[in-house]
């Protein structure tokens, strides 16, 4: 593991503002996987609001169904 600058070589992990990434080799050095620390951390940051959000979503409408189920 070694901490490179991002090329635009690498296509698929492109930062706009030039961050520094870890980069993996496998394979004798042949495929690399770039993996930007801070944008992981924000994509399970939004993952985990959008998990709670929808829990709680869920379980206002089963909340909902219940109450008009019992005014029948």
């Amino acid at each position: 593991m070694e901490r490179v600058p991002l090329k635009q070589t690498d296509k698929h992990h492109k930062s706009p503002g030039g961050d520094l990434c870890i980069r993996d080799s496998l394979i004798g050095g042949r495929i690399h996987y770039a993996y930007i620390l801070s944008d992981i951390v924000k994509v399970f940051y939004i993952i985990t609001k959008l998990a709670t959000i929808n829990k709680i979503l869920t379980l206002a409408g089963n909340i909902n169904l219940i109450y008009k189920n019992i005014l029948r």
